[in-house]
């Protein structure tokens, strides 16, 4: 994927029909040597997995979503987990009812567009599993 527009710090993305957000944004990281740095973006999906973690159970509850969704607001950032890029996101969408929808954005497919700027930090975030949360905590 080749940005619309880059700016200095900032990457205007165009992701289409069938893109994967999560999946396509780290390789975009991975391709342009990104280590760090926040996303927000705009669009449409018919197929997501939103997620709610349960601090009780220690684990992450998930909801699959199909159908066409605006996405109302994805917000996100980039850092390193075993020295691999990991991109964390939340996201809130909405149907035809107008109700929104939101959590951990597990996946999510596009529909139609979506309109991503996502802007780089120089340095690099870490994460590290915190076993007695049971997820990977910025160190």
């Amino acid at each position: 994927m080749k940005p619309i527009l880059k700016q200095n710090n900032k990457h205007f993305l165009r992701l289409d029909r069938g893109d994967e957000v999560l999946e396509t944004l780290k390789n975009y990281c991975e391709e342009n040597n990104i280590q760090t740095g926040e996303f927000r973006a705009i669009g449409s999906t018919d197929d997501c997995t939103l997620a709610y973690y349960d601090a009780q159970k220690k684990d992450y509850i998930g909801h699959h979503f199909t159908g066409q969704h605006e996405l109302i607001n994805l917000l996100g950032n980039i850092s390193k987990l075993d020295n691999k890029i990991l991109v964390h996101a939340h996201a809130v969408i909405s149907g035809k009812d107008m109700i929104a929808k939101s959590g951990h954005a597990k996946q999510m497919k596009i529909y139609i567009t979506c309109e991503l700027i996502l802007e780089t930090m120089d340095g690099e975030i870490r994460r590290e599993f915190n076993e007695k949360e049971n997820i990977a905590l910025i160190k």
